[in-house]
């Protein structure tokens, strides 16, 4: 019965340290969240850190630290960094395109192509791809990929424009004018040179 007890108790206080470590990774996230989008750059990576070692698993920490990376113009490191996540999830659309971005500031356009290759087979129309494919086309030299690639990504933007129209018009009904014109501004934008 001991034994039981000892265990028991082990085991709740593990957990409870657990959770605590947790929610402090969590408030550290928050926080590094809050400085990143006020720019402060070093205080958000210091709290990412913070957050991290509360909980090296924290996913959205490690993202957090890698944008963190690339603003600071800390390419390699991002690309370090973005590569690991994108191991553990290629899955992940817009963690894709991070990785990429990096890949191309670090001058590997071969590399970032193929992704952007494959990325294509998941989604053939988003605008993303095909503009980073006219970046990396660009550095090569290859004008003619450039070209083509930089016009689907135009005509893709050009579709999207009607989710603009779409929002603006369901802003109306719902009374909203501030924000229904907002959205037709934006949709106006977009449509005045086609």
């Amino acid at each position: 019965m001991k034994t039981f007890r000892l265990i028991t108790s082990l085991i709740l206080t593990l957990l409870l340290f657990s959770c605590s470590n947790s929610s402090k990774a969590i408030s550290f996230y928050l926080e590094a969240v809050k400085a990143f989008e006020s720019q402060d750059l070093d205080r958000a990576l210091d709290f990412t850190d913070q957050s991290l070692k509360k909980n090296f698993n924290f996913r959205q920490a490690k993202i957090l630290k890698a944008k963190i990376q690339f603003y600071k113009k800390d390419f390699e490191a991002a690309e370090k960094s973005f590569r690991e996540l994108y191991k553990k999830n290629k899955s992940d659309f817009d963690l894709s395109i991070w990785y990429i971005k990096t890949l191309i500031m670090n001058q590997k356009y071969e590399s970032a192509l193929l992704l952007l290759n494959n990325l294509e087979k998941i989604s053939s129309q988003d605008y993303r791809i095909f503009y980073w494919k006219a970046v990396c086309y660009r550095y090569l030299g290859d004008f003619e990929n450039y070209f083509i690639s930089i016009t689907k990504s135009e005509n893709y933007i050009y579709d999207a424009a009607y989710i603009y129209l779409d929002l603006s018009s369901l802003y109306a009904d719902l009374g909203l004018k501030e924000k229904s014109e907002n959205y037709l501004n934006k949709y106006n934008t977009l449509k005045k040179d086609k």
